[in-house]
């Protein structure tokens, strides 16, 4: 059996997802989501429930929707990728991993990455475009095309994290993996909007473009906006250990409590706060992680976990036989009720307490009852 994944947010699904589903699926036997829970890359919350999401993955094709941990799912590319990769990478019958990008040429990847990791050739023109006022990443791309003007193209928006997945497959010897495949922008002449245009789009009143527009969509400020309220208590509180935290650089505490304290709406605490050093994702991320106790050491400790306890969100009946062809035989446990969590050794259960909390973090943005990991059940296609 040919096993193919796909890792993704689908805040919220769309014609596109489901377009590089079917190129995936019809690569192979079985489609696999490693999905990000009720939280984005961004530390931003999702405008759907995992549960809500899932459904629509395995509806639009999927076979199996597992749960990315949160750790992963509401890190930078870096820490995303490589835990995705991590836990895709111990599956049986693994085929490849697909994702959507801009066209590239394949051997870019492998120079980037080579550069990335022998950083020392890049130190000197990377410093001197950070001191002319470059962030980061900009310093790090023109470090990069100063040396080779093609490399440049890695760092257009839908293949920051296909390098990311490279690099951490090649940290596996298992590169060969990675399929990036160009991404729909159109059907039927029309433009087709990303998840993040869509989101912004229904800010300005437009109807859903999303691929199940009949589920309820929540407002992203009005989330982000209850979220900001739970950060507002550290300005009384003040924060506990930031400096554990990834993201996380001397005197920043200071940068926060006084924005906390002098601003009354996450827009205008993010104004106040950020900066080309301290962009709103790293930003909004350190603050998740501090909410949540999601540590540095404890994602550096998931990173070499060999076999993980993963959340099933949803699955087709060719899923459910796949997962049931597993029983026993590998590191991986596939838990269709959270409180299997149980059985697994005390770290993997740390993680799986982890997963809940960010739950009932975001059932209390909604202001819904809690539990909800425990409640409901992952959708099982008929």
């Amino acid at each position: 059996m040919r096993l193919n994944a796909i890792i993704a947010e689908f805040n919220p699904l769309h014609q596109g997802h489901v377009y590089l589903m079917d190129q995936a699926k019809a690569q192979g036997d079985l489609l696999v989501i490693l999905m990000s829970g009720n939280f984005s890359q961004r530390g931003e919350p999702t405008i759907q429930d995992k549960f809500t999401r899932a459904r629509q993955a395995i509806l639009a094709g999927a076979d199996l929707v597992l749960t990315l941990p949160v750790p992963f799912a509401a890190s930078a590319a870096r820490d995303f990728a490589r835990g995705a990769i991590h836990i895709l990478s111990q599956l049986p019958q693994l085929a490849g991993i697909y994702c959507g990008g801009e066209e590239i040429h394949p051997d870019l990847f492998y120079r980037a990455s080579y550069y990335l990791k022998n950083d020392h050739l890049l130190a000197k023109d990377l410093a001197s475009f950070l001191k002319t006022g470059y962030s980061y990443s900009q310093s790090l791309r023109l470090a990069l095309e100063k040396i080779d003007p093609r490399l440049g193209q890695v760092f257009q928006p839908n293949l920051i994290l296909a390098l990311e997945y490279y690099r951490a497959l090649e940290e596996k010897k298992k590169e060969d993996l990675l399929r990036v495949l160009p991404r729909l922008d159109q059907v039927q002449g029309r433009p087709l909007p990303s998840a993040s245009q869509i989101r912004q789009n229904l800010k300005g009143g437009f109807s859903s473009q999303a691929y199940f527009p009949q589920d309820p969509l929540w407002s992203e400020d009005l989330l982000k906006e209850r979220l900001f309220s739970f950060y507002r208590r550290w300005a009384l509180e003040g924060f506990d250990q930031l400096d554990l935290y990834r993201g996380y650089e001397e005197g920043l505490e200071n940068r926060l409590l006084k924005a906390l304290k002098e601003t009354r709406t996450g827009p205008d605490f993010f104004k106040a706060v950020s900066s080309k050093r301290y962009s709103i994702p790293r930003l909004s991320r350190l603050l998740l992680h501090h909410e949540l106790g999601i540590k540095r050491d404890l994602i550096d400790g998931a990173l070499k976990e060999e076999g993980l306890g993963l959340q099933v969100l949803g699955l087709s009946p060719r899923g459910a036989q796949y997962l049931k062809g597993l029983r026993g035989k590998e590191d991986i446990r596939f838990l269709t009720k959270f409180s299997q969590k149980k059985a697994l050794p005390p770290f993997q259960e740390a993680l799986l307490d982890l997963e809940a909390k960010a739950s009932d973090l975001y059932s209390l943005l909604r202001g819904e009852v809690l539990s909800s990991d425990y409640t409901q059940t992952p959708y099982i296609k008929p």
